[in-house]
């Protein structure tokens, strides 16, 4: 029986934490693992780009906030362009919790500090994590849904659309097609929502509409 073989995509500028990550999953996955490593950010463009030319199938990327010596992540562009094509599972491991929650915001699927990141990755490898996977995005889609309707109570406006914005990278990595529809609905509006703006009935019956397709996504 053929070995499965993992493909683990590590996006880390710091080498003593990639020695450490490669000889743990080594360990874990012995010869069934394949481990693809950018240090810099010039490779992980072009990992990214073989990711969307689909010359590049990983089975999890790790990804740190930075990858050279900046004042702000430079790694958030990478996963939100990575994002658009790649549907497995994006782990952010920056050891501040605020990076992680952006890389989070930009399509990455969870998070934890460097000490766990092989140990969370191993586990959403296995057949379990994929059903715990399932539950953190439908936590998400929860969560950003609500903050999105919340925001259009005043009417469409510029929190509107970013919050609008999360819901359609979670569409944009997974496969539901009602989720799909659901943020196609709320785009082709979303001009007559801004010109009718609320207590009228036009608007009620819109967001009602916009409300009852997200619900049905879930």
């Amino acid at each position: 029986m053929e070995r499965e073989i993992r493909t683990v995509v590590i996006f880390e500028g710091n080498t003593v934490y990639i020695k450490q990550f490669s000889e743990e999953l080594k360990s874990h996955f012995r010869e069934g693992v394949e481990i693809i490593v950018a240090s810099n950010l010039n490779d992980a463009e072009l990992i990214v780009r073989r990711i969307i030319d689909a010359t590049l199938s990983p089975d999890i990327i790790l990804s740190d906030a930075f990858l050279s010596d900046v004042d702000r992540p430079d790694t958030l562009n990478l996963i939100s362009d990575v994002r658009g094509s790649f549907e497995g599972p994006i782990l952010a491991i920056s050891s501040f919790d605020n990076y992680n929650e952006e890389l989070l915001a930009c399509g990455a699927d969870s998070k934890c500090y460097k000490t766990r990141a092989i140990v969370e990755a191993v586990s959403i490898l296995k057949p379990e994590g994929k059903a715990r996977n399932k539950k953190i995005f439908d936590v998400n889609l929860s969560e950003y849904s609500l903050r999105f309707l919340y925001s259009c109570l005043s009417g469409f406006n510029d929190n509107s659309i970013k919050e609008l914005h999360k819901i359609k990278k979670i569409a944009q990595k997974s496969n539901n097609a009602k989720l799909k529809e659901a943020v196609k609905f709320v785009e082709d509006n979303w001009d007559s929502a801004v010109k009718l703006r609320p207590p009228s009935l036009k608007y009620s019956k819109l967001m009602f509409e916009i409300r009852e397709r997200l619900l049905k996504s879930f």
